[in-house]
């Protein structure tokens, strides 16, 4: 029939998984191509996943039914919310596979249509002589030739290098779960005094890779610190470390890199030694005892490095490469990594030689701060590592807060899957974030360990890792957060993270911002008394228009005049309340600067702020992080609230210039702590909460 010569013009379709072109069998005929045995392999595909899925549930449904079974109703709840998440998770896997399965179907109808045209052309000789050939051909298969052929479990994963073989081949001791952190302090002080004792010279430090640490700058023993901060991070626990500097950032990189291939090589280690021996002892993992073959996550990717600016990841894969022994033109998609990561000559700041080192060190390069992309660490036609490589064959995953959310938005089936195996998080410049939208920051690790909405990609489901599979993940996860700052918003993520192994939180004291003021300003601090912390906004704002205000305006506020007086906002929400009451009150006497104000009016407000024709210029905290431009006409400063960046406080006092000493005004309360601390000095900043004075003045 007409089916069955269109099912022989598909050819030989022995491997299946290439049959995409084949015919498919009508009612008439036998669809001997390959359309015809695709069809057959995915349905027995879907059978197997099925069985294999079906057959670990019922394994955990067992096992939680025999430790429930003596509990009361409590127990009886919590069966029910197990059935109901397992069914959740076995629907979720149908469905995806239906998906999958309509949409094959579709691509073979486009097909077919194909081969209907191209039939015409074939004369009746050939088909004839390929028919006799396909009859041959079918009877020297062999059924078990046949058989492997069909085999859709999924492989070992890609050959290692070969001169890269980690010590430990299984992963590290688990810690002793902790409540605190001085539960852990004595572990973390032993490792500390561990690597310092082992990791000199030529010494590697245990579970490291000798030839990796070779290549590492901690092997320099003189940098202490390095070292130190790896030796924390060693010990899997939860880290916030909230004082960073731009001496030690290069430390702070190499030994977060360094964990990061070192727990990269720990698993596939593992995985290695227990592919090995399946392979010796013919084993069947679906029904291997325990959780010693529990090796795997539903996605390769089991780290992240959440990063603010291009310029930053730029120089963590340069860290990166120089650590796994790669030369840049041995990494796949370098040229085009480096022309997306650099800085492109029409974008450079003309007057950046002019900015102030600070400015250099962060905003040196490429500013962009959408990028999410991930790198593959094995070995692939010729190359040894491979950038921008699909998130489920990547081993690494680069990104940002906005580069994550596009990503997910862009692929909305695939969702977080690619985030759902991650074991160790990497959020560095904390504070950089914070000055962009934080809200992206928060959803992205909130979407951390979520059970993956896509199944594509998804390794050997009886070999996923026992937590994973219950949701568990974020508890097994080890949360690293990096920042020169400490704020509300940072602690308050730091105390979401619900890490078994503990939590290392690292402080100092500090001497404060006023110790690098030079024009011998006057430093006033008015505290605002606020009953909740939601109430703060409201309480300040009155506080500001009912007492700082109007002696603003008269000129009476103790050295503070209505003329040149800069007001900084850290909050847009508190600029934006702050311009409504000056737009009500006169809206001549003001200027204003923020991150969304046009250049042109920018330089307007300016100009007619050092002109005098406006008494007070509104500025915001973002846009002086961003512009650093230095006001030459400001005679006193209003600080509405504590700046996140501290470091501007003495900034914007050493640049008033004035003949007298200049008054400097602040409004804190007492949930600023983070703040104050940092700018008045630890000592002084428990001396103003605990004093029940309202105003203190420093000079």
């Amino acid at each position: 029939s007409f089916c069955t010569l269109l099912g022989k013009m598909g050819g030989k379709g022995r491997k299946g998984g290439k049959g995409g072109k084949g015919g498919k069998g009508g009612k008439g005929g036998k669809g001997k191509g390959k359309g015809g045995r695709v069809k057959k392999t995915r349905e027995e595909k879907v059978e197997r996943d099925n069985a294999f899925l079906e057959q670990v549930l019922s394994k955990k449904r067992k096992r939680e039914q025999e430790e429930l079974s003596s509990s009361s109703s409590e127990g009886e709840d919590i069966l029910q919310a197990q059935e109901d998440k397992y069914d959740m998770l076995l629907k979720a896997f149908n469905v995806e596979q239906e998906k999958q399965e309509e949409s094959e179907e579709e691509v073979e109808e486009i097909e077919e249509l194909e081969e209907l045209e191209e039939l015409e052309e074939i004369p009746e000789e050939e088909l004839m002589e390929e028919e006799e050939e396909e009859e041959e051909e079918e009877e020297l298969l062999d059924p078990a030739e046949d058989e492997e052929a069909l085999n859709v479990e999924v492989k070992a994963t890609a050959q290692w290098k070969a001169h890269f073989t980690p010590t430990p081949t299984s992963d590290p001791a688990p810690l002793k779960p902790v409540t605190g952190f001085q539960d852990l302090a004595p572990q973390v002080s032993s490792n500390v005094a561990v690597l310092k004792n082992t990791a000199q010279g030529d010494k590697t430090p245990p579970g490291v890779d000798a030839e990796m640490w070779n290549r590492c700058l901690l092997r320099d023993p003189t940098l202490k610190f390095g070292r130190a901060m790896f030796s924390c991070m060693e010990s899997y626990a939860d880290m916030l470390y909230p004082m960073k500097t731009w001496e030690k950032q290069e430390e702070v990189t190499e030994a977060s890199m360094l964990h990061a291939l070192t727990h990269i090589a720990r698993t596939s280690s593992r995985i290695g030694a227990n592919n090995k021996k399946i392979a010796e002892e013919k084993m069947d993992v679906a029904e291997a005892e325990g959780d010693e073959f529990k090796d795997q996550g539903f996605m390769r990717p089991t780290v992240l490095f959440l990063l603010p600016m291009r310029n930053i990841c730029l120089e963590y894969m340069k860290t990166l490469l120089r650590l796994w022994g790669v030369a840049p033109e041995e990494a796949a998609n370098w040229d085009r990594f480096v022309d997306d990561f650099s800085e492109l000559e029409g974008e450079k700041d003309k007057k950046f030689h002019r900015r102030t080192q600070d400015y250099k060190n962060q905003f040196g390069g490429n500013m962009n701060d959408k990028f999410c992309f991930g790198v593959n660490l094995s070995p692939i036609d010729n190359t040894k590592i491979s950038i921008f490589s699909s998130f489920n064959k990547s081993h690494v995953i680069f990104a940002s807060p906005l580069g994550v959310a596009s990503t997910m938005k862009k692929n909305r089936r695939q969702g977080t899957s690619f985030l759902s195996s991650v074991e160790v998080v990497v959020a560095d410049q904390l504070d950089v974030l914070l000055m962009q939208n934080f809200e992206w920051t928060l959803q992205t690790l909130e979407c951390l360990n979520q059970l993956p909405n896509d199944m594509r990609g998804c390794g050997d489901i009886n070999r996923i890792k026992t937590w994973l599979l219950d949701g568990e993940g974020s508890r097994y996860r080890q949360t690293l957060l990096l920042s020169r700052v400490m704020t509300a918003e940072v602690s308050s993520v730091f105390s979401k993270s619900t890490n078994h192994t503990g939590k290392v939180k690292l402080g100092r004291a500090f001497n404060g911002e006023l110790t690098r003021v030079v024009n011998h300003a006057k430093h006033l601090f008015h505290k605002v008394d606020v009953t909740t912390i939601h109430e703060a906004p409201h309480e300040r704002f009155n506080y500001f228009r009912s007492k700082i205000f109007s002696r603003l305006a008269s000129g009476t506020n103790a050295g503070i005049g209505s003329m040149s007086c800069l007001i900084v906002v850290p909050s847009y929400f508190d600029y934006t309340r702050l311009r409504n009451f000056f737009e009500s009150v006169d809206r001549d006497s003001y200027g204003e600067l923020c991150e969304y104000t046009p250049p042109k009016e920018m330089h307007e407000a300016i100009k007619d702020f050092n002109a005098k024709r406006r008494s007070f210029l509104l500025m915001t905290e973002r846009f002086y992080y961003f512009r650093r431009y230095v006001l030459q006409d400001v005679k006193s400063i209003v600080f509405y609230q504590l700046p996140i960046s501290t470091w501007f406080y003495h900034e914007l006092v050493n640049s008033i210039k004035t003949e007298h000493s200049p008054t400097v005004l602040t409004l804190y309360t007492k949930y600023d702590t983070h703040q104050l601390s940092r700018c008045l000095g630890t000592e002084r900043t428990r001396k103003v909460l605990s004093s029940d004075k309202s105003t203190h003045m420093f000079c």
